[in-house]
């Protein structure tokens, strides 16, 4: 069978059905501004540990986009993934909880 990106008139039948990759969405603080249209935010997870037992919580820094420069240090934010804008940021900023 020819994969489907060669017959692109499939895309557009009903009886195609195109899977998409559920986009992650993350919430963190934000501890860095200082970049132009980036910002830091650091995520906490809580995980239990295999053999122990105990709830230890990992926490995790991602760089998101932000083009419009709304966050400041301190908020809570949702990002969802997106393309890759550079090496290390492919986070977008969506918008603030609280």
């Amino acid at each position: 069978m020819v994969p489907c990106r060669l017959r692109p008139f499939l895309w557009n039948s009903p009886k195609v059905a195109v899977k998409r990759i559920p986009r992650q969405c993350i919430e963190g603080i934000v501890v860095s501004t200082k970049m132009q249209k980036t910002v830091v935010i650091e995520v906490e997870r809580t995980k239990k540990h295999p053999k122990y037992g105990k709830t230890v919580q990992y926490t995790k820094k991602y760089k998101i986009h932000d083009p419009l420069e709304e966050c400041s240090v301190g908020d809570r934010v949702l990002a969802h993934e997106t393309r890759h804008f550079s090496k290390t940021k492919y986070f977008r900023f969506y918008r603030k909880l609280y």
